[in-house]
């Protein structure tokens, strides 16, 4: 992966959030840039933004966000190679040099499942209720 400006980037657009994704699709072709305008000077724009909205805070810029983003996908147990091909790296050292202190481990995933299964049974015993 080369950080070029066509390079392909998977992305998991949030439910919420597709309504403002299909708006930006309208009328384009299946390759055509989804932000054609997107340029060098989005770090000013994501800035200003983000201090409108009084999120701002001293050290957070778009390459924290960037970091937040890989965090996150390890967490979730998104393999290093895929982390690492989304931000452009060549293979999964990198990421796994940076952020595999934030691999889950098994207890971590233990804890996960035992919530999920009570969620579950919630969802189950609500469905019957109904």
């Amino acid at each position: 992966g080369t950080k070029q400006y066509n390079r392909d980037r998977i992305v998991r657009v949030a439910e919420w959030a597709w309504s403002y994704v299909n708006g930006l699709l309208v009328g384009k072709l299946p390759d055509a840039e989804l932000f054609p305008t997107l340029d060098r000077s989005a770090t000013k724009t994501h800035l200003k933004m983000v201090k409108a909205l009084e999120l701002y805070r001293e050290g957070i810029n778009l390459h924290a966000a960037r970091h937040h983003w890989a965090v996150r996908a390890i967490r979730a147990g998104t393999p290093a190679e895929v982390v690492g091909r989304q931000l452009g790296h060549k293979d999964a050292t990198m990421v796994l040099k940076v952020y595999g202190r934030f691999v889950p481990r098994s207890e971590d995933r233990d804890k996960w499942e035992r919530m999920a299964t009570a969620m579950d049974k919630e969802q189950a015993a609500g469905r019957r209720d109904a």
